[in-house]
């Protein structure tokens, strides 16, 4: 292995191995002659054809790219354009590659044991080759970093119709003349659940909000993200743990300006999403009075790790179930509308 990494160095034509980085999708990875000597070592059963492959590397100045984020939760036929190059597929309509093989051995079992097969998000885009210092923290603005689009798509999905997924796995998908490997997140254990059908009408409306999702500041962009894993992720919880998720999407969406006078929390938090998602007097008293229990179910579970005794198990899921709906429902208002002018909201 030293001997193989000191001819490495010795040659001149390598010299984008000497502790660079090749950025893909916004995403360093690190080229050292350590690296390529494990490459190369990794396929000595081709010689002559990884040779080859090592010499179209060189000579190439760009590559394409596949993205995928495999998820279950989706009952779906056929694959479906979710604008942006980015398909919805069911999973054996997704591309093979060793990933896909991975998390196919991987879930066999699993996914036996439920009905249905997984889904993936997939789309497919081109990089330039371009190697920078390892250690530098800069990253072209240009560069195309897919990076969220994916898990944007899925909140959008979810957004369209009730239903809860669950990611598997995530990966971007390399040429494999590219000298490196694949990046690679693992899957994920699943929970018991039951796929629901991609409706037609559904589709089109997740397609209107992902269309919108992008002209969003990356400030809103953030903010829908977190409210919306939050969101997803209580249906996985106790009661306890979920109420404090659905505290936390709350205050992500409705508490979310700057500066130190926050004022009375609750109070504002009731104000606001009454008055934002109010449609009439009575309507915005019931949200009023919602996100006033919601919040007193979130400051019980924080402090005292427990939820009032005059509340059962079955009552509080039924709060929370309109807790998530309330939730949903700002998300769907911050795609579209963007982050409101909270004053303005309050004044009118």
């Amino acid at each position: 292995m030293l001997a193989l990494i000191e001819a490495l160095r010795n040659d001149p034509e390598l010299e984008i191995f000497n502790n660079k980085a090749l950025v893909i999708a916004g995403v360093k990875r690190l080229f050292t002659y350590a690296t390529l000597a494990s490459w190369l070592i990794s396929r000595t059963t081709k010689i002559d054809e990884t040779l080859e492959d090592l010499a179209t590397y060189l000579n190439a100045k760009e590559f394409q790219c596949d993205q995928v984020l495999a998820f279950y939760g989706l009952d779906l036929d056929q694959p479906a354009d979710l604008g942006d190059g980015i398909s919805l597929l069911p999973w054996e309509r997704l591309p093979e590659s060793p990933e896909k093989q991975m998390v196919s051995f991987s879930r066999t079992q699993i996914i036996h044991m439920i009905s249905g097969k997984p889904s993936a998000l997939y789309r497919s885009f081109k990089t330039i080759k371009r190697h920078i210092k390892a250690e530098s923290d800069t990253l072209s603005q240009k560069e195309h970093t897919p990076e969220f689009e994916l898990h944007d798509a899925l909140i959008c999905i979810g957004l369209a119709m009730p239903w809860r997924w669950q990611i598997l796995a995530s990966w971007v998908g390399i040429p494999k003349w590219v000298p490196t490997f694949s990046p690679y997140e693992p899957s994920r254990s699943i929970d018991q659940c039951w796929p629901k059908k991609l409706l037609p009408e559904a589709l089109a409306e997740a397609k209107k909000l992902f269309a919108s999702f992008h002209t969003r500041d990356q400030n809103t962009k953030a903010h829908i993200r977190l409210a919306m894993e939050r969101l997803n992720q209580m249906a996985e919880k106790g009661v306890v743990d979920a109420a404090i998720d659905l505290g936390i999407a709350l205050e992500t969406l409705y508490l979310n300006d700057p500066g130190e006078d926050r004022g009375e929390l609750t109070f504002r938090m009731k104000i606001r999403s009454a008055r934002f998602l109010g449609r009439d007097e009575a309507d915005r008293q019931r949200i009023f009075d919602l996100v006033g229990e919601l919040y007193t179910l979130r400051s019980a579970a924080v402090h005292k790790g427990k939820l009032p005794a005059k509340y059962s198990v079955r009552s509080v899921r039924e709060v929370l179930d309109k807790g998530f709906d309330l939730g949903t429902q700002t998300v769907r208002r911050f795609i579209v509308e963007g982050s409101p002018n909270w004053n303005e909201v309050q004044m009118n």
